[in-house]
């Protein structure tokens, strides 16, 4: 263990000095090979691999752009290490989750130590007192003697209908057009919105999501931030006056018809779907690899039939590898991911938007999900981030590709014991 974590500390300390390097230059880019230059005068000596994978990393956080072989500090990020942090957080808020599940779990309460002791993916101590005085001070748990149980504020579970989710729903959305709603009722209403995606959704409800169709959010995931707002207001623009438009994409300039906007969780990246001028089939250009757009004064007609959800429907991400599989996986809460369920549940629901056909269902304190996908190596990363909670049943491809990524990762695990 302790080289592991000093491991973790190169690996930060390193992509560290990346961004420093990057900010000390920010409206230039710099080749790979620049940056290795720049890097071995820290005194940081890196393989040309071990540094794209390192920018490929911090450019999933949102951090870097990428493009060409040469690297740039995405200036929409800002100068703080955004991706990381909010990584952060997310793991911080999934713990309190867990806590509070287990507290509802057991009446009674619990001991520092018998948490300590039963859950230790909570963190240390010092972790663990943390999250349970964050929660007292919410007043979501409270300290009674030795135990710690839920506190006055926390609302137990309420099952919801998805009959009952649209009502509400539709009560909230016209009262919030004659008054303005407080904070706790808007937030009721976002969480009200993954329950209305469902299969068999009333005639009310696919108006609304055909009136949304054309700029969307994809994917599962937590979600970043989008970048470059002003490009996105005007390509909107575009997209709802059916212009065409001139983009500079990859340093080149070309003419689109902008057909949607997709904003991908996962990739925490946000695409433009358009019809390149001459083209038969729509294209997906990634946001962060457009830096300039205007409107063109000629109006487009999008293709016969071209809807965006049944363009997306497919896939599980943005990728398409023209073929689709049909995918079993199986998923369970173990004790380092205690609210796997939870977060497959959230997530799932904005795949119906897409698949009314995807099917997650229960056996047991199991859970199964059955689809059929296109963007295999995209459905793969997905299940990997949830760890043990995850077991792939099929296709076989799918399953070979999960034991050689385990095999090849205890294989660097023994190559540290040896190395120790």
């Amino acid at each position: 263990m302790p080289r592991g974590r000093n491991a973790d500390s190169a690996v930060k300390e390193r992509r560290e000095s990346i961004l420093t390097a990057l900010r000390q230059v920010p409206a230039n880019w710099l080749t790979y090979e620049e940056l290795r230059q720049a890097l071995a005068e820290r005194g940081f000596t890196v393989s040309p691999r071990t540094l794209r994978y390192d920018c490929a990393a911090l450019a999933r956080q949102g951090l870097l752009c990428v493009q060409r072989g040469r690297v740039q500090v995405n200036l929409a990020a800002g100068s703080d290490d955004w991706g990381e942090l909010a990584d952060r957080v997310h793991s911080r808020q999934r713990k309190k989750l867990a806590l509070l599940k287990i507290l509802y779990n057991v009446p009674g309460g619990l001991t520092t130590a018998q948490l300590l002791a039963g859950h230790p993916a909570l963190g240390g101590r010092e972790t663990l007192e943390s999250l349970l005085q964050e929660l007292a001070i919410a007043g979501l748990v409270s300290k009674t003697e030795q135990c710690w149980q839920l506190g006055p504020q926390a609302a137990r579970p309420v099952a919801v209908s998805s009959a009952l989710a649209a009502e509400l729903y539709c009560y909230l959305d016209l009262l919030a057009q004659i008054i303005t709603l407080p904070p706790e009722l808007m937030r009721l209403k976002s969480r009200l919105v993954p329950l209305l995606a469902f299969p068999g959704r009333s005639e009310w409800r696919e108006k609304m999501w055909r009136a949304a169709e054309r700029i969307v959010a994809h994917g599962p995931g937590t979600g970043g931030r989008p970048e470059n707002a002003a490009l996105v207001s005007l390509l909107q623009r575009a997209i709802s006056e059916r212009c065409m438009v001139r983009v500079t994409y990859r340093q080149g300039e070309l003419e689109l018809a902008p057909l949607g906007i997709v904003y991908l969780w996962e990739k925490r990246h946000w695409y433009l779907v358009a019809l390149p001028q001459g083209g038969e089939e729509p294209r997906e250009y990634r946001g962060d690899r457009l830096t300039d757009a205007c409107l063109l004064p000629e109006c487009y007609a999008p293709p016969p039939g071209f809807s965006l959800p049944e363009y997306l429907g497919r896939r599980w991400g943005i990728s398409d590898d023209g073929k689709e599989y049909p995918v079993q996986v199986r998923f369970v809460n173990t004790e380092w991911n205690m609210v796997a369920l939870e977060r497959l549940q959230g997530e799932i629901s904005r795949r119906w938007q897409y698949r009314p056909d995807c099917r997650l269902y229960s056996q047991g304190e199991e859970m199964f999900l059955e689809d059929c996908i296109s963007g295999l190596n995209e459905f793969a990363a997905w299940v990997r981030s949830y760890g043990d909670a995850a077991q792939v049943c099929r296709p076989p491809e799918l399953v070979e590709r999960m034991c050689y990524t385990a095999r090849r990762m205890l294989e660097r695990y023994h190559e540290g014991e040896e190395d120790a």
